[in-house]
């Protein structure tokens, strides 16, 4: 499984709502856009395809894969163009070139709208939100808002007895790791992180992982906003 961090913004992740999206529809539907921590709408699987490009799938929404329509995008703009949003099953628009890009970083365009790059406008997208924020659609040509970083994410399935979950970084403030979801923890590969800087995260702390949601703290204080305890409200979806 896979996150698909920006290069520009590294706090924001590529979320995935695709709530009613049932059958195939002309224009597609759900909502694509940004989030702050890594989770079930933000953990795609990449399915290869028969002519060598590459389908998003969404791990939360089965047989939702990410759509670009890349219609009238045909220059550089400052604020993008074209529609990103969700699909069920794959066609043209669901397929995507993975682009090498500096700093081992990766540009996603579209097989369909030649030229045409998945955009992340994240300016804000620095806590979590229940419905996500920030901006995703197409752009001409990639540059730093078109880059990512393709990050491994471990889905592992949540104990039912009390266990000792320990995860803290003392270097960065960045969420890598989100309890959002009762039944599942997502952990992003440390290794994958930072262009592999291992030895730049210290990582320990003390939550515990039972049947009630637990809490991720970081080295930085904040809580991960995912596993919420009761005083902290309720979940965002009952999907997460």
């Amino acid at each position: 499984m896979k996150a698909i961090q920006s290069a520009a913004f590294p706090k924001a992740y590529l979320r995935m709502d695709g709530t009613g999206v049932a059958a195939p529809v002309a224009d597609g539907g759900g909502t694509v856009n940004c989030q702050s921590e890594v989770a079930a709408f933000e953990t795609f699987a990449e399915q290869p395809q028969p002519d060598g490009t590459v389908a998003l799938a969404s791990f939360s929404f089965p047989n939702v894969y990410l759509r670009m329509d890349g219609r009238g995008v045909e220059s550089t703009t400052d604020t993008g163009g074209g529609v990103v949003n969700c699909a069920y099953g794959v066609g043209p628009w669901e397929k995507f070139n993975e682009r090498p890009q500096p700093n081992g970083t990766v540009a996603h365009e579209s097989a369909a709208f030649p030229g045409v790059y998945l955009r992340m406008a994240a300016p804000g997208v620095d806590e979590f939100a229940a419905s996500g924020g920030g901006r995703v659609n197409c752009q001409f040509g990639a540059g730093p808002w078109e880059r990512f970083h393709l990050r491994d994410v471990a889905v592992e399935p949540r104990p039912k007895e009390s266990s000792s979950a320990t995860f803290s970084s003392s270097d960065y403030e960045s969420d890598y790791l989100a309890l959002t979801d009762p039944s599942y923890l997502y952990v992003v590969d440390v290794k994958s992180v930072a262009g592999g800087e291992l030895d730049a995260y210290d990582f320990g702390a003390a939550a515990s992982v039972g049947d009630q949601a637990s809490s991720a703290t970081e080295g930085t204080g904040s809580t991960a906003d995912v596993a919420r305890s009761p005083d902290q409200g309720e979940l965002p979806t009952s999907t997460r």
